[in-house]
């Protein structure tokens, strides 16, 4: 009787042990996260897979995807579908992959404050961008080191977590046209309020940044514009006559004319004025583009002005990432229009 009864519970055990181990569809084993200067985050997930499961559902750190791939650790595509944030992959009997994609919903940002958040199955790695400053941790992170390049990289506990951290601008030529568009709202407030005395020495100001800008100079265009803006905030309403008046008004109009140029004065208004005559022109009224962006928009432009992000990728020999934000940055620029086509990207150029 006693043999039956320990063989029935050994047996018991046996099964709850298998029932157990077959239960257990994927095991998460490193949960990687690098944040970029412009809030995109790339997330990296390794999984163990039971083989037993020829599909598994995952559920994400966020419940948008763009640029997923699932591979296998031989290195195959897996097929899957994506809802909200469960992706469910058909595993065809591998014990390990790799997911690998890119969002916005992970960061947010308030003022000069950057923000990173996530609610993290396990213990996870977090990278910012470079020459971010850390303000505050949801926690005592695990450990924290800094890699050969310079950037940050934490080791933070699972559940909710946050990091928050201010982040220098890499783009120094957004910056300078940041700066100038700026300057040049005040100077328009200024004379739409009268505040005409002082507004000669904004636009002279004004005209040297856009000189320093056309020639790549950006730190010292943004300088500049900023020296611009302060003189048209000092600028005061006139105590002179009204032909004192109108001779200031026709002589500051004069100065910006000559000042700035019309090629020059265009540049300002580029991002308002979309119309572009030829390549050449385009690139004349956004002298802020790299090499890579100005190949890609001149394939857009030979190709008619429209083509897939796929194509764009294998004309330029880039990385899918690195095409991928090369779009987006355009985009928030007003240079392109993206729209989806059966599940691609199709990118236009703006005209």
């Amino acid at each position: 009787m006693r043999r039956r009864l320990g063989f029935t519970a050994i047996s018991i055990i046996v099964l709850a042990m298998f029932t157990i181990t077959l239960s257990c569809e994927y095991r998460v084993e490193n949960l990687d996260f690098i944040v970029y200067g412009d809030g995109v985050v790339s997330v990296r997930m390794r999984l163990t897979v039971d083989e037993v499961y020829p599909v598994i559902t995952v559920k994400l750190p966020s419940s948008s995807a763009d640029n997923l791939i699932v591979v296998s650790g031989s290195g195959e595509l897996l097929p899957y579908t994506l809802r909200d944030s469960n992706l469910t992959i058909e595993t065809l009997g591998v014990t390990g992959l790799t997911v690998e994609y890119e969002t916005v919903e992970l960061t947010y940002k308030d003022g000069i404050l950057w923000g990173f958040r996530v609610d993290a199955p396990v213990n996870f790695t977090v990278t910012l961008p470079l020459n971010s400053t850390i303000v505050s941790l949801s926690s005592i992170p695990i450990r924290v080191s800094t890699l050969p390049d310079g950037r940050i990289s934490i080791v933070m506990p699972l559940g909710l977590q946050y990091v928050e951290y201010i982040s220098a601008l890499y783009d120094p030529a957004s910056r300078a046209l940041e700066a100038i568009a700026r300057a040049l709202k005040s100077i328009e407030e200024a004379e739409n309020e009268g505040r005409i005395e002082g507004l000669d020495e904004a636009r002279r100001l004004l005209s040297e940044a856009i000189n320093l800008l056309s020639r790549r100079m950006y730190s010292e265009a943004k300088a500049k514009a900023l020296e611009a803006l302060e003189a048209a905030r000092r600028a005061t309403k006139p105590s002179t006559s009204i032909l004192d008046t109108i001779y200031i008004v026709v002589l500051s109009y004069w100065y910006i004319l000559l000042g700035l140029g019309i090629g020059v004065s265009a540049l300002i208004l580029s991002r308002r004025i979309k119309a572009y005559r030829s390549l050449e022109d385009l690139f004349e009224k956004n002298p802020w583009l790299n090499e890579d962006e100005r190949n890609l928009l001149k394939i857009l432009w030979e190709k008619g002005g429209a083509a897939y992000e796929s194509d764009l990728r294998e004309l330029l020999n880039l990385p899918k990432t690195t095409v991928w934000r090369m779009v987006r940055r355009l985009e928030r620029s007003g240079l392109l229009r993206v729209e989806k086509v059966r599940g691609e990207n199709r990118v236009h150029i703006r005209r």
